[in-house]
């Protein structure tokens, strides 16, 4: 069930790992794994998924947003996290395009974007996962996952997130080059 949200704030966001490289299968994050194909020094650098067990090349990856909010509305404190989709609407910028060009040209972006987002007033809808069972913890509680997020005040965000935080990095690199 998707619960709708109309006003809240973020109270904090972690960006710093906000991309991860997914299985081009079943999307699931995925571990490096280093292949020899039998001959020496002709090792391949493959990754396989945690989930389905398969094994890709660098190059079929995919990469995905997963970005970690917490949000508060109301009384409730929530740990939030955001997907693929809903962060890049937030963001305007697409996972692979942000991993192989702005963040290595803008390797701030990160920080930022904390910044920008943090104190942001939304709206969101979201769905609590059911509670997760594990061998070792017994069940724990899941985060939201926020299925739609929207800034409450649009002038305040006037642009996609990531590109109006490109145009504050721009700004202030080109500042320092003028002012050293």
């Amino acid at each position: 069930m998707t619960h709708f949200v109309p006003s809240g704030v973020i109270e904090k966001a972690s960006l710093h790992d906000m991309i991860y490289a997914a299985c081009p299968q079943c999307f699931t994050s995925m571990t490096l794994q280093l292949t020899s194909s039998g001959r020496p020094g002709t090792e391949v650098v493959r990754v396989q998924c945690s989930s389905c067990s398969r094994l890709s090349t660098r190059d079929e990856l995919q990469f995905k947003y997963r970005l970690k909010l917490q949000l508060q509305f109301g009384v409730t404190i929530a740990d939030a996290m955001m997907f693929d989709e809903v962060a890049e609407s937030l963001l305007g910028v697409p996972a692979w395009r942000m991993k192989r060009e702005l963040l290595p040209q803008y390797p701030n972006l990160p920080a930022v974007l904390e910044q920008l987002l943090v104190g942001l007033r939304v709206s969101f809808s979201y769905q609590q996962p059911p509670p997760k069972r594990t061998a070792k913890q017994g069940l724990f509680t899941r985060d939201l996952k926020i299925m739609k997020i929207e800034p409450l005040l649009p002038q305040l965000l006037p642009e996609p997130a990531a590109l109006f935080a490109l145009k504050f990095l721009q700004q202030h690199s080109s500042a320092d080059l003028v002012h050293p």
